[in-house]
């Protein structure tokens, strides 16, 4: 006969190796995450109903919690998160009160680049989407969290599992030849037709909807 503690010790164990903090985990790379929102694939409209609920620091304060939970950040890691939000689609709340999933889905995706200084490492595309509404999850806070928790979720997911992700330590920015680091010069703004070719590869991947993408190459070819 097994003695009781034998039954009590592997509910444990079975707990630890699904943890994704195992003790096998290779070390932090982030130490910190940068939220941007690509004003090119995301209507004016849009932006100012995620801005509503705080969107991008809802994204930031997710995204470090999921990266903490996979031991993926850490105060010296040696890289920056930068997540590029570049599809929205939320609901009115009156709307997602009183039809909930019958008046479809919020949607969010984003770009996300791993970059030591300015040098991107390795991007990783995320998205989510959400039925939640009616009485269960009316407000639009709690609809907004539970969707960039789905988002940032899948994020840590992808990047814990790329055999790729171990970087060698890049020098610091304030590192460079000479006294002082350069001057950082801005970015030249992207011509139409890249612009153009973005959109169209966000659509072939299926992280805007069709309206977003025609309503969007409508505005780019109106500044030809």
């Amino acid at each position: 006969m097994l003695r009781p503690c034998t039954v009590l010790v592997l509910p444990a164990l079975l707990a630890c190796a699904s943890s994704p903090n195992s003790a096998g985990q290779r070390a932090p790379i982030v130490s910190r995450v940068e939220v941007v929102i690509d004003s090119t694939t995301i209507s004016p409209a849009a932006e100012a109903r995620m801005r509503e609920y705080g969107g991008p620091l809802v994204v930031q304060e997710l995204a470090e919690e999921s990266l903490r939970d996979y031991g993926l950040l850490g105060d010296n890691a040696p890289l920056t998160l930068q997540i590029a939000l570049m599809g929205f689609h939320f609901r009115s709340g009156a709307v997602a009160l009183w039809l909930g999933s019958l008046a479809g889905s919020d949607s969010i995706s984003a770009r996300a680049d791993l970059r030591a200084c300015s040098d991107v490492v390795r991007s990783y595309p995320a998205a989510a989407s959400s039925i939640q509404g009616g009485i269960f999850r009316p407000s639009g806070v709690s609809r907004l969290r539970h969707l960039v928790a789905g988002m940032t979720e899948e994020l840590a997911e992808k990047i814990d599992e790329d055999p790729d992700r171990s970087v060698p330590t890049p020098i610091p920015c304030s590192e460079s030849a000479g006294s002082s680091a350069p001057e950082a010069k801005p970015e030249e703004p992207r011509s139409i037709e890249e612009r153009l070719r973005e959109l169209q590869r966000l659509h072939d991947d299926r992280l805007i909807s069709d309206d977003e993408y025609l309503r969007k190459r409508e505005e780019l070819l109106r500044e030809l």
